[in-house]
C-alpha cells in the first residue's frame, strides 16, 4: 500500500514537470513564432525574444545558424540579440536560424526551459 502511494505522489509531482507550457517565445511577434518564418529585413530591424506572459522574463538563450558551412552559436543574456550576431547574421545571410536553450525566470527566481524554435528566414 505504501508502495502504491509513493509511486502515484511521485506520478503526479512529476506530471507537473512534464506539463504543456502554456508560455510561448516569439523573436519580435508572437505571429512570427506561429508561421516559422520571418522577413530577412524584419530580422535585421528586430533584436529580441517576447514572451507571451507578463510574469516570466528571458534569462539566456541562444542564437545558432550556418555560416560558411560552419555552425555559430551565440550564449545570449536576458532577451536582446547583441550587435556583435546582428552583424554577423548579415554578414552570413542564413537560410534558418535557431533559438535554443531558452531559460525563464519568474519573480520568485523559479527558473523554466523552453521549447527550441526555428525560423526559416526569407527574402
Amino acid at each position: 500500500m505504501k508502495k502504491s502511494t509513493l509511486i502515484l505522489a511521485i506520478m503526479f509531482l512529476s506530471s507537473g514537470m512534464f506539463a504543456t507550457n502554456d508560455i510561448e517565445v516569439s523573436l519580435c511577434d508572437n505571429k512570427i513564432s506561429k508561421t516559422k518564418v520571418i522577413n530577412r529585413e524584419a530580422l535585421s530591424r528586430c533584436n529580441e525574444l517576447t514572451l507571451n506572459s507578463q510574469d516570466w522574463k528571458i534569462k539566456s538563450f541562444s542564437l545558432g545558424y550556418l555560416g560558411e558551412g560552419n555552425y555559430i552559436e551565440s550564449i545570449l543574456s536576458e532577451n536582446t540579440i547583441s550587435e556583435k550576431v546582428a552583424t554577423s547574421l548579415k554578414k552570413y545571410s542564413p537560410s534558418k536560424i535557431y533559438i535554443e536553450k531558452i531559460v525563464i525566470v519568474n519573480r520568485k527566481g523559479e527558473e523554466k526551459r523552453l521549447e527550441a524554435i526555428s525560423l526559416k528566414i526569407s527574402d
